[in-house]
């Protein structure tokens, strides 16, 4: 058969099978095997095959029929390197070698390869193996590699706008039905599904930059702390990333999902092997990323906007809350309450500072604080961070909470200070196991509302130290008489007995004519400061008049007030500067003896008896 004959009905048998496969659902490994089995009819080789790299494939094939595939087209890259070789430094597209070659698991001695190309670059190689020498002049050979050549470009043209048809299909889908999604987690959802539709082989994850709980879905929250890692670097610098692993076959992309005020994360995908990217790839991803980033913008900020509302009403039920009361035991549990329904913390410390008149104690830790706070082991957690906020009372946010020589059992904190006019007098401890579990959001919120709650506790103190005022001497700061005289009152209504003293500074006229009423008032003060640390914190002490004090002991006895008085008799001679002593009157009640008039006057009986028999002496009025 003359040459021009083969040429005529190798294009006839080709130009046949393309009108089928552009009309039919084909797949490119049967168009492939029949391709070049109706070119091997002419050349009557034992084995056909054509070598294309993967990555060639997987856009000719995203979805391939495998075994179809491996029987007509191999992606093994020593081949295609071995033939990238041998055309390197010639300008022949046939080669017909005389030396073996192994095929799929078989020698051959002879072989023809031909050099295929296409304008998309989908380049390539046929080989044609035979037992026998083949008997073909080299004119009919290169006649029959462009006739292939030609029928390549078509069908690799064909199957690339086939893919690029589905794949911008899917895309315009998966864009029209983010729109009307309002959840981000959805959003990658569909996302994710769509793209293992276009590349089913490859691995995909998202990396965000919020914590979103679903277990179903590759969504990991991003590692900011590693400047290293490529998908920080897309994050932080809003361009595709590439890595090549070499030692693992896998290229790794990493492209932020970048909307109009921000990227909010980056998709990872995973390629299980080496490629390299055309333009058109590259911006391929850009702009896929960029609708995945614009769709999850859309969700987050009204995400966003609903969570600000909700927060807002929060905060305005917890404002309304702390404003109905100006107790300080109130307002600290709703705040508790507030914190653990809005943040779901494992513990919550709400603790307050102590004034200059408690300086033995740098602060006090409320009784509505969780259980954590309670025992021993927080003090050292809460003394570290009384410090920290009193050298700089600057709120904290931590997500790895870690201090040196400091065991705390959380990984997340929040430290938000109370402040009143600059100055801190509280703050409030938020915690939790887990890390990373309180977001900045919350963060914000929680701030936010702890701003109020310092307000109420404000308006509570300065109800509190006005109430104290009140009833409080201003010289020596001990109660007043007539908050003794209520005391004493409501504690003969409802307890079993109790002691008064009253006690009487000796020749106070002497102190006074002698070293002048700044130093009488001065030695009052000291007085009142060693009845102070004589009491417990149950025992009351008053300014009764003029130089004159007075004790209440709650639930005491005759041996148990005598006790007493000989302490603040010793403690005030020993305490005052110039020196002085006291003299003392002792009175009891039980059950038979209620009336606070006659506790009084037994008292005052008693005292103008020490005076009159010597002074510095205790008396009891039996």
């Amino acid at each position: 058969m003359a040459l021009s004959e083969i040429a005529l009905q190798l294009k006839i048998l080709l130009f046949d099978l393309h009108n089928v496969y552009t009309r039919t659902d084909n797949s490119i490994g049967e168009v492939m095997k029949q391709s070049f089995n109706k070119v091997n009819c002419v050349l009557a080789a034992e084995r056909a095959k054509v070598f294309i790299s993967q990555q060639q494939v997987d856009r000719l094939a995203p979805k391939p029929d495998d075994t179809i595939l491996a029987e007509v087209i191999s992606t093994k890259q020593d081949y295609l390197d071995e033939f990238h070789q041998q055309f390197q430094f010639t300008d022949a597209r046939v080669l017909i070698n005389y030396s073996p070659i192994l095929v799929d698991d078989k020698e051959y001695p002879y072989h023809i390869i031909m050099k295929l190309t296409s304008a998309s670059n989908m380049n390539g190689y046929a080989l044609y193996a035979y037992e026998n020498k083949p008997e073909f002049s080299k004119k009919i050979i290169n006649e029959i590699q462009q006739i292939t050549d030609q029928h390549y470009e078509n069908v690799c043209n064909h199957f690339l706008n086939q893919f690029i048809r589905d794949r911008n299909q899917i895309l315009f889908q998966l864009s029209a039905s983010l729109h009307s999604i309002y959840d981000t987690v959805d959003v990658l959802k569909r996302v994710y599904h769509s793209i293992k539709l276009l590349y089913p082989n490859f691995e995909y994850r998202f990396l965000m930059s919020h914590e979103y709980d679903d277990t179903s879905m590759p969504i990991y929250a991003m590692e900011y702390l590693d400047n290293e890692f490529s998908g920080t670097k897309a994050f932080m610098n809003s361009e595709l990333q590439i890595d090549r692993l070499q030692e693992d076959n896998i290229t790794v992309l990493y492209a932020p999902l970048t909307g109009r005020q921000g990227v909010y994360g980056v998709i990872e995908v995973r390629i299980p092997r080496i490629i390299d990217l055309t333009k058109e790839d590259i911006e391929f991803i850009n702009q896929t990323s960029k609708m995945i980033g614009r769709a999850v913008e859309r969700t987050t900020l009204y995400q966003s906007s609903t969570q600000l509302i909700t927060d807002l009403q929060h905060i305005n039920d917890a404002t309304r809350d702390l404003n109905r009361n100006l107790e300080q035991e109130e307002i600290s549990e709703t705040l508790k309450k507030h914190i653990m329904d809005s943040c779901s913390a494992e513990e919550v410390g709400i603790i307050l500072l102590e004034n200059e008149l408690q300086a033995n104690r740098k602060y006090m830790i409320t009784e509505e604080s969780t259980n954590y706070f309670k025992f021993s082991r927080a003090h050292k957690f809460i003394d570290y961070l009384y410090d920290r906020l009193q050298n700089n009372p600057e709120p904290i946010l931590s997500g790895n909470f870690k201090v040196d020589d400091l065991l705390v059992p959380f990984n997340s904190v929040m430290v938000i200070p109370m402040l009143d006019s600059e100055r801190m007098f509280g703050m409030i401890i938020i915690a939790h196991e887990m890390p990373y579990y309180f977001s900045f959001e919350k963060y914000k919120f929680v701030q936010s509302f702890v701003q109020n709650a310092a307000l109420a506790f404000a308006n509570s103190m300065l109800k509190e130290k006005l109430r104290q005022t009140a009833i409080t001497d201003y010289l020596t700061q001990l109660y007043m008489r007539n908050h003794l005289d209520k005391e004493i009152d409501k504690h003969m209504n409802d307890d079993k007995g109790g002691a008064f003293i009253l006690l009487d500074v000796d020749d106070f006229k002497q102190v006074n004519d002698t070293f002048g009423h700044y130093v009488g008032d001065r030695v009052l003060i000291q007085i009142a400061n060693s009845l102070r640390r004589t009491l417990n914190e149950n025992e009351i002490a008053a300014r009764w008049g003029g130089e004159e004090f007075a004790v209440y002991l709650p639930y005491s006895n005759e041996k148990y007030a005598y006790e007493i008085a000989e302490n603040i008799k010793t403690v005030i001679r020993e305490s005052t500067e110039p020196k002085v002593t006291v003299s003392i009157g002792i009175a009891t009640w039980s059950q038979n003896n209620p009336s606070i008039e006659e506790l009084f006057i037994k008292a005052d009986e008693a005292l103008y008896e020490a005076k009159e028999t010597g002074k510095n002496k205790i008396i009891v009025n039996y």
